[in-house]
């Protein structure tokens, strides 16, 4: 029962999240093609098929881990300097130093405020509590209805035992550190990327799923399959 409730309270909070129109979905918020910001996504061809009007580079990609970033193909008038990943900026050195700029932003879909620490307990031995039981990286308790991304304890990402905690939630494994628990997807868009950006069932891409092959099959298994990429069944082309 408490299971069917915290799916119920998802279900309803993201109806509630997305009543207004989104060009995409990505860590629990409506975002716009137009967003001067650069982002990443899981496959190339996710970038053109999300936003016709942006175009992918690698900035950032090494030997072991390939960034896709997914970027205006031009600059508005007033942001007309691109930094690297291909983000906007007003100035030439805006853009230099757009790391900090970019970082901003990304920090408005995660939870980084420190009104839910537990004071009185070394981080070794925090216990949330039940109306809370998301536990931040940092000992912070969370309810699992909490609309922004919060990064979770390491050992939740080595162990991948963290699971059950927020049925209504989504963990995004990577090679290591604190890996986010975001909200899920709404149901229209139940598929989420390594990325954290929501897709149909039924998209006609390649959904890329590098350390997270499971979600594939956990959101949409009657329409695709896969491992670290999640395609469509040869029947449902």
């Amino acid at each position: 029962m408490r299971t069917f409730l915290l799916l119920l309270t998802g279900m309803l909070a993201v109806s509630s999240a997305y009543a207004g129109e989104c060009d995409f979905i990505q860590f629990n918020r409506c975002e716009s093609c137009d967003s001067r910001f650069a982002f990443e996504v899981g496959s190339d061809e996710a970038c053109t098929y999300l936003c016709p009007n942006r175009e992918t580079n690698y900035e950032g990609s090494g030997s072991s881990v390939l960034r896709i970033n997914c970027a205006l193909k031009e600059c508005p008038k007033e942001f007309p300097y691109k930094s690297p990943y291909g983000s906007c900026f007003a100035t030439p050195h805006e853009a230099e130093v757009a790391d900090y700029e970019a970082g901003e932003e990304f920090a408005k879909k995660e939870n980084t405020n420190n009104d839910n620490i537990i004071s009185d307990n070394s981080q070794e031995d925090i216990i949330c509590p039940p109306d809370k039981p998301l536990q931040r990286w940092d000992g912070a308790c969370f309810a699992c209805d909490e609309e922004k991304a919060v990064r979770i304890p390491s050992d939740c990402n080595i162990d991948k035992d963290c699971e059950d905690i927020c049925p209504n939630r989504t963990i995004l494994y990577w090679v290591g550190g604190n890996v986010p628990s975001v909200p899920n997807c709404p149901p229209d868009k139940p598929l989420m990327d390594d990325e954290g950006i929501c897709y149909a069932c039924d998209a006609p891409i390649v959904v890329g799923l590098r350390w997270n092959e499971r979600l594939c099959e956990r959101f949409c298994p009657d329409e695709r399959e896969g491992n670290d990429v999640c395609v469509l069944k040869r029947d449902k082309k």
